[in-house]
């Protein structure tokens, strides 16, 4: 009896036996972690941003008059470059028919020469007859006239064309050196009021150089402000008298051995004379 219950309790079965690790079942698998997208992928350099352009120049903003100015000076250059290419084109015509009648000239008076030399040296020394001598002497007299003919009109080409060439290379070396005095003395700001003046006399190196052009206008130039500054100076002396009647207008000093020209110079011509850009000295020279 007691036996049998005891085999009662006795389960042969293994399916409730658990064994260590095994815990964990087939549908409770642990889920390994994904690696994201990001992860995934390598991450990507930034694109560099392209540079800012710097800004240009400020555009340059002209009222109608000074357009209308700047067209105006247009069309005179261009209208005086017009005279002077057609003045050019006269002139060389005139010259080219003067050195078409002079070798006309020329070639008749060799041919004269060199027929009257064969004449009398077949009809003189070889006794030929009249005709056949002069017949001779004209065939010969011709070509020989046109071999020096051609001779001289080529020794004469290769000549002019060195005269040109040193005249192109003379005109461009005053070119240069009137641009670069021009530069040198755009710095001086009462020679670059009377620049335009400048090159319209000196045509713009062509005819004179600039130290040269420069001196002239700018004499012209102090000849005028020295009448005005006189007419200034007559009318602030006479306003004085008028407002002043007991106070005659003083006279300028006797020049004596020991007064400068400087010191005879009134204010009003020393700051004009500063306004100039010149010396005291030179102002009272050239006013002398």
């Amino acid at each position: 009896m007691a036996e049998e219950i005891q085999g009662s309790f006795v389960d042969d079965s293994e399916d409730d036996v658990i064994l260590p690790g095994e815990l964990a079942t087939e549908e409770e698998e642990i889920e390994e972690p994904q690696e994201t997208p990001q992860e995934a992928q390598p991450e990507q350099e930034a694109e560099p941003q392209p540079e800012p352009e710097p800004e240009g120049p400020p555009p340059i903003v002209l009222t109608q008059e000074q357009l209308n100015q700047i067209v105006q000076d247009r069309l005179t250059r261009d209208r005086r470059v017009r005279e002077q290419e057609y003045a050019a084109q006269q002139q060389q015509a005139q010259v080219q028919q003067q050195q078409e009648q002079e070798w006309g000239n020329y070639y008749n008076q060799l041919v004269n020469t060199y027929f009257n030399d064969k004449y009398q040296f077949y009809a003189g020394t070889l006794q030929m007859d009249d005709e056949v001598a002069k017949q001779r002497a004209a065939q010969e007299a011709e070509v020989e006239a046109r071999r020096d003919y051609e001779l001289a009109a080529t020794k004469a080409q290769i000549q002019q064309q060195q005269a040109t060439q040193q005249q192109r290379e003379a005109h461009i070396q005053r070119i240069t050196a009137y641009e670069r005095d021009k530069a040198m003395a755009m710095r001086n700001p009462v020679v670059a009021r009377y620049m335009q003046q400048i090159d319209e006399f000196s045509g713009g190196g062509a005819r004179l150089s600039f130290e040269v052009a420069k001196r002239y206008v700018l004499g012209q130039a102090i000849d005028s402000e020295l009448s005005r500054a006189r007419q200034t100076e007559q009318q602030r002396t006479l306003a004085n008298v008028n407002s002043r009647k007991n106070i005659g207008v003083m006279q300028g000093s006797q020049a004596g051995a020991n007064v400068s020209k400087t010191s005879q110079l009134s204010a009003a011509e020393k700051r004009m004379a500063a306004k100039l850009g010149v010396s005291l000295k030179e102002y009272a020279s050239h006013k002398k």
